[in-house]
């Protein structure tokens, strides 16, 4: 489980930010366990103070975060859709 509070999860998971992965285990979305833990860990930190090769890495996990979310709205409106 993800080290969030619970105001903070149900958040997350009303805008669809977290999912269950195929083990059950509670993830950001389109990330895996380690990711999402990254993600998390640095989500308070300065962007001033990270270095280069971290600024770097969480631009492509927010990008694969963001895009999987896309994905998985979208489906659920074309599910809407036909029903």
């Amino acid at each position: 489980m993800l080290k969030i509070n619970y105001l903070a999860r149900i958040r997350l998971r009303a805008t669809g930010a977290i999912q269950l992965d195929s083990g059950g285990e509670e993830v950001l979305t389109g990330l895996t366990m380690a990711e999402s833990n990254f993600m998390l860990s640095i989500s308070g930190q300065d962007p001033q103070q990270l270095d280069p090769g971290d600024m770097l890495l969480i631009g492509q996990l927010k990008h694969r975060h963001l895009e999987a979310r896309l994905e998985r709205f979208y489906l659920q409106q074309r599910e809407v859709r036909r029903n």
